[in-house]
């Protein structure tokens, strides 16, 4: 059976074509002169910025989930655009990492040739713990694009910006003069120094396509254990989310045309896909529910068993149990058909409700 529909549904075109095409963008009303003031992150963005005139303001997820300002010219001969999006997978050097791959696999503002890439300190922070990265441009009339991400409690700022006129050392001083003309919140949860993945210097553990694993006795409580463990590590304050514990991400040498693949601390039995570069993607991992309690026996580890978990912006969908480590690509098609087992909310009225499909119980 395949419950919540239209989670599910949304889940496979936001694989397909990203957060803004999967909902369409609802305009942000806001006076000329009014500033955005971010509901949840508290970061306030000006009428203007760079001495640019905001052109438009938009909400990609209700609630605030996904925004974005965009300050430009009137010919777009030089933009800024500002995300607020939720942090909720990965970290901010995978979607860093997300955001170069767009600009120098998508040539829309032209062939794009790093000028530097690296950590800087941001605004109201006193470790480097933003990343930016700025290119030089040709073939479209524009000279120079960059990308800046920051941390900002469970909340990730992303800046863009290009111009037709500027250098790429010149943009990036005045993106860093951008950045610092942002009211940002007084009390920040601290973040960690950030760093540019690199490539991972190990393979993952893969032996073919995985299948359903067998039903047994103990599948039923081995989902709902998972679930309940994911929903719960999901519902800790945002000064813990914001602060885990130090993870060093590496990117795979398996590439996939919709996502990045990533591993943290070079592990070879589960991975991270980055789909676009907005906080969304699917995690591939053991399960989490292996471990159940056998009453006098104590604690019993069960046949190793995956699943696919769709990481959404206010709610996790999960796979039924398979009887090995998937490839990413079979990974990704997992989460794009849309048939998942279990499903709790992370966010909003629907956080902590959790659902168990038909078919697991059955």
């Amino acid at each position: 059976m395949r419950f919540l529909s239209g989670a599910a549904a949304l889940a496979a075109m936001i694989l397909c074509a990203g957060a803004a095409q999967a909902q369409g963008p609802r305009a942000i009303e806001l006076s000329a002169k009014a500033a955005f003031k971010h509901r949840h992150s508290k970061v306030q963005l000006p009428s203007q910025l760079a001495g640019l005139p905001r052109t438009k303001a938009l909400e990609y997820e209700a609630d605030q989930l996904d925004t974005m300002s965009e300050y430009a010219t009137a010919d777009v001969g030089e933009a800024y655009s500002v995300y607020i999006y939720r942090s909720v997978a990965g970290s901010l050097p995978v979607w860093f990492d997300r955001a170069r791959w767009m600009i120098e696999h998508r040539a829309t503002l032209g062939a794009a040739t790093l000028r530097s890439a690296g950590e800087f300190v941001p605004p109201g922070r006193t470790n480097a713990s933003g990343l930016l990265a700025t290119y030089g441009l040709a073939g479209q009339g524009y000279r120079s694009t960059g990308v800046a991400i920051v941390p900002a409690g469970e909340w990730t700022i992303k800046l863009r910006a290009s111009s037709k006129t500027l250098a790429p050392a010149e943009l990036e001083a005045k993106m860093k003069s951008a950045l610092a003309e942002i009211v940002w919140p007084k009390k920040m949860a601290p973040a960690p120094a950030a760093a540019p993945v690199a490539p991972c210097s190990t393979a993952l553990a893969l032996a073919g396509d995985a299948k359903p694993a067998e039903k047994d006795e103990d599948s039923l409580a081995e989902t709902m254990m998972g679930a309940l463990i994911g929903m719960t590590a999901s519902q800790q304050s945002p000064e813990r989310a914001a602060s885990p514990p130090a993870v060093r991400w590496c990117r795979d040498s398996i590439e996939l045309p919709e996502a990045g693949v990533y591993r943290a601390d070079e592990q070879t039995d589960g991975y991270f896909l980055a789909v676009a570069d907005a906080g969304r993607g699917v995690s591939v991992a053991r399960s989490a529910g292996r471990f159940l309690d056998d009453g006098a026996e104590g604690r019993k580890e069960r046949p190793e068993r995956y699943e696919v978990h769709m990481i959404l912006l206010s709610q996790t969908l999960t796979s039924g149990l398979l009887d090995r480590l998937p490839p990413p690509a079979q990974a990704l098609a997992i989460a794009k058909e849309g048939r998942f087992a279990s499903s709790f909310g992370t966010w909003g009225k629907g956080k902590g409700q959790l659902t168990i499909g038909d078919e697991v119980i059955r």
